[in-house]
């Protein structure tokens, strides 16, 4: 029992740690920086949740090739702090996608806003790509100890064929959500995991071997829908 415990517990510090691909992502978007000058009136530019424009102030705007994607990064004055917002015409499209900068180390991931906090941004370096889920699941809690078997919601082509195997189990007083990531094409793998349920933070993982292992409360179970979204 405590080996099983033991290697439960390597697992899941390798999901949460660990990176074991080399080979670069499959799904990436390169944001180019706008010809136009920055506007210091966020809250007219799709950001009407946002406090008055004395504490906002755009720093610079990036845009995807087919312009599809805007991406701009706004400085909160008075925490002095860089906040990124990435809008789309599709809402699904803007959620939990990862802001990846070429020469920095962190990535960092959307909100069902849009929005991302930008901690140790070097706003000189501007090569910047977007991350999208390449596939998404939804997944209806059945209770402990019951495995399913979902298919992808929402895809792009390479991985229509793919499926997830889950299992919610207890060890001790814990509940472990285990993902394994099956797909036809050995070549395909999964990067990262996010598990996203409405009104809490997302929780991620780095899959070894294409399967990841996740801490998750026990409200887990009665939740009545959990996102799964799988990075490439």
């Amino acid at each position: 029992m405590k080996g099983k415990k033991e290697l439960i517990e390597k697992l899941i510090s390798n999901s949460l740690y660990s990176d074991h691909y080399e080979d670069p992502p499959l799904f990436l978007i390169s944001l180019y920086q706008t010809r136009f000058e920055p506007s210091p009136f966020p809250q007219l530019l799709g950001f009407s949740h946002l406090a008055g424009y004395d504490y906002y102030s755009e720093k610079v705007s990036l845009t995807s090739a087919d312009g599809q994607y805007l991406l701009r990064i706004i400085k909160d004055t008075v925490n002095n702090q860089l906040q990124a917002h990435l809008l789309h015409q599709e809402k699904s499209s803007y959620q939990y996608v990862f802001i990846c900068a070429e020469n920095q180390r962190n990535c960092y991931l959307t909100d069902a806003h849009g929005q991302a906090k930008l901690k140790d941004f070097d706003l000189l370096d501007l090569k910047l790509k977007l991350m999208p889920p390449v596939a998404i699941f939804e997944y209806f809690p059945q209770g402990v100890s019951q495995t399913a078997f979902l298919k992808p919601i929402r895809c792009i082509e390479r991985f229509k064929d793919s499926n997830l195997q889950v299992e919610l189990f207890q060890q001790d007083e814990e509940y472990i959500f285990k993902v394994k990531f099956m797909n036809p094409d050995s070549q395909l793998k999964a990067r990262k995991m996010v598990l996203v349920k409405e009104d809490e933070e997302p929780l991620m993982a780095i899959p070894f071997k294409n399967m990841a292992l996740f801490e998750v409360p026990a409200r887990f179970i009665d939740s009545e829908k959990v996102q799964i979204n799988i990075y490439g």
